[in-house]
């Protein structure tokens, strides 16, 4: 047990140490539906990116809205020193409500963000996301 421990340790300080650890906040429309804002936290290594969050509707319409809770796999393009691409997949749990539990699905997403920033720690980004029958796009601060 104790050596189990000690190569889990081992792993995640191993990992960390060539990652860079990032939040995100911004706006967006659900193409048709809403107005959502977001939130999401991840890590960048070299190969792979990973984040999580969501993106809540601001209606209080059961059908249009609800939280996207998201888990996200992707890869960062580096474009000249300030542009960036992300091309990404993962899966979003849309859960709408507590009392009609058979609207609250697991559906598998796709997207791709655009960024660019301004200084090391500061930018902008653009996202579209699909999965299942919703598309959204958004804009934020990275």
């Amino acid at each position: 047990m104790k050596k189990l421990v000690l190569i889990a340790a081992s792993c995640t300080l191993f990992l960390a140490s060539f990652s860079q650890p990032f939040v995100k906040m911004g706006v967006g429309a659900s193409f048709g539906r809403s107005p959502e804002i977001e939130a999401f936290a991840g890590y960048n290594w070299p190969l792979l990116n990973v984040s999580a969050g969501m993106q809540v509707a601001t209606t209080n319409k059961v059908l249009e809205g609800g939280a996207l809770l998201q888990g996200r796999f992707g890869h960062l393009l580096q474009i000249g020193e300030t542009f960036s691409i992300n091309p990404y997949i993962g899966a979003a749990h849309n859960y709408r409500s507590a009392e009609r539990k058979n609207l609250n699905i697991t559906k598998p997403l796709f997207g791709i963000e655009v960024d660019k920033k301004f200084r090391d720690d500061i930018g902008i980004y653009g996202a579209f996301t699909k999965t299942g029958n919703l598309s959204l796009a958004s804009i934020g601060v990275i």
